[in-house]
């Protein structure tokens, strides 16, 4: 799917079926579809997509055209445009949002938990919000009102939703956590704080959305120093990359007592495990490298634009909602059938492209009904009899 960067346009340019995508399939229809595009005056500037193997495969496979210290490829040359311009990769910024709060859901000391952040000493952990949840679960007012029982003891279906993702990754919730003055949480808030604050700078949806919300991270941009760029380069992803290297300093001071007493001494067996646990103190590595992706790619395309003259750019332009819109569509399209084969898919696809190119809007029974209806007993007219039988005549009397 195609998305305007400057406009709304949306739409769907192609599909293909395939029993299990690879880099190398995705690869080739995308630069070729980029070329038909390119060729036919759409210019193309950023590739957005989910956090799926082949996606971060695809990302891997490409020259960058912006060199980064962590090696981390958001950039590469369109060599399908005339003028050679970059081509940003980003990761959909909501599905960043879920797997950070699936990372801080599975942290804890508990044995079914599969990780156990920590920062400055810190454990940053999931049963604070479920204690605040609990400590104020019964109050008719309460600061924490987003919490409840969907986000804060999430099934199979409420971890696939944004909302209640956004909901714990708040400051509403940081600011109650930071009230009651519970001991080890300070990094618990710094942590949500810093999420939410990234979820906004990438999240802006309309141009008067902050005004309304009285929240200015969720402005549109236009200017190229806007401070968020600083903000989210030298304060965010800093601090990642400080939690990152502390992990790292642990690791070699318990990889030099290793050498020490050798890997076959209990010792040495005890420091060997304590080194493979080291990775569940940070995010998975997939989510941090997506974080840095989408930051870098986002910074770099809104800030071309502002320089090829657009007055603004809204942030939530480099996602991918409207394209799970569209299967929405697709599957409520074909009644009981949710999981459609290439014919039904096709099928409504041809219909979704009348209907809204003709902008055709489906109106459901939702009127108003008001007064009496008017109740006739008169015959209704009836249809002329076909045929080439000649009509009886009747007589009276």
């Amino acid at each position: 799917m195609i998305k305007g960067c400057t406009s709304d346009v949306k739409y769907l340019v192609a599909a293909y079926p395939c029993n299990q995508l690879t880099s190398d399939m995705l690869y080739s229809k995308t630069w070729n579809l980029i070329s038909r595009l390119e060729r036919a005056s759409i210019k193309v500037l950023a590739f957005v997509g989910d956090g799926a193997a082949c996606n971060r495969a695809f990302i891997d496979m490409h020259e960058p055209f912006t060199r980064t210290e962590s090696g981390i490829i958001f950039d590469t040359v369109n060599f399908c445009a005339e003028n050679r311009r970059p081509l940003y990769f980003m990761s959909d910024v909501a599905h960043l949002l879920k797997t950070v709060t699936n990372c801080f859901y599975n942290s804890g000391e508990e044995p079914k938990k599969t990780r156990c952040l920590e920062i400055n000493g810190e454990k940053i952990v999931w049963k604070t919000i479920v204690r605040l949840y609990f400590t104020f679960k019964q109050c008719t007012f309460r600061k924490s009102f987003k919490l409840n029982s969907q986000n804060v003891f999430p099934n199979s279906y409420s971890v696939m939703k944004v909302k209640y993702a956004a909901e714990v990754l708040s400051d509403t919730v940081a600011l109650d956590i930071e009230q009651q003055n519970w001991p080890s949480t300070k990094e618990t808030v710094r942590f949500i704080r810093y999420f939410n604050k990234f979820f906004d700078c990438l999240n802006g949806a309309h141009s008067a959305q902050h005004i309304r919300t009285r929240n200015p991270n969720l402005a549109p941009y236009t200017n190229e120093n806007d401070p968020r760029f600083e903000w989210l380069t030298d304060d965010f992803l800093k601090y990642l990359k400080d939690w990152e290297d502390q992990v790292e300093a642990e690791r070699e001071a318990l990889k030099l007592e290793l050498a020490r007493y050798g890997a076959s001494s209990t010792e040495g067996k005890a420091l060997k495990f304590a080194i493979s646990q080291l990775d569940k103190k940070l995010l998975s590595r997939q989510t941090r490298q997506g974080l840095e992706l989408s930051i870098r790619g986002f910074i770099g395309a809104v800030k071309f634009l502002l320089r090829e003259g657009a007055d603004f750019v809204n942030a939530r332009t480099f996602s991918q909602d409207h394209l799970e819109q569209h299967f929405s569509l697709q599957r409520a399209g074909g009644g009981g059938s949710t999981n459609p084969n290439v014919s039904q898919f096709l099928s409504k696809q041809v219909s979704l492209s009348i209907q809204r190119d003709l902008g055709v809007k489906r109106k459901g029974n939702v009127s108003e009904v008001g007064g009496m209806a008017d109740i006739s007993d008169a015959p209704l007219p009836k249809r002329a009899r076909k045929g080439n039988s000649p009509k009886r005549e009747t007589t009276e009397g």
